[in-house]
């Protein structure tokens, strides 16, 4: 039976979120296999082990839905993650970037 200290929460399971904030239609892969596509506007938490994902470390790439073309890729070893497209550029780190709350979709 497992113990917690006085006063510390059970972790919440750790996630990479990618969120398209400005720019093209994306699609994630995780080690090669499609998990998500995005447009501008969207976000996905990604967990490993969960929806079919698998455990890390994971082999990520972003790459624009129109014509393949790779914005990242990167190895995931550890987690959180964040990755936010802006543009044909992607901001990555262990922590929300600074910047405005709303995302810039022209239509």
């Amino acid at each position: 039976m497992g113990c917690n200290p006085i006063g510390a929460e059970p972790s919440a399971p750790a996630f990479m979120t990618v969120l398209v904030r400005q720019g093209p239609s994306v699609v994630i892969t995780i080690d090669g296999k499609d998990v998500e596509h995005l447009e501008c506007g969207a976000g996905v938490q990604l967990t490993p082990g969960v929806a079919e994902r698998p455990q890390l470390p994971w082999n990520l790439q972003i790459v624009r839905q129109s014509d393949s073309h790779v914005l990242w890729t990167g190895a995931i070893t550890d987690l959180p993650r964040w990755a936010v497209v802006v543009g044909d550029d992607v901001v990555t780190g262990d922590s929300p970037p600074a910047g405005g709350a709303d995302p810039t979709c022209l239509t």
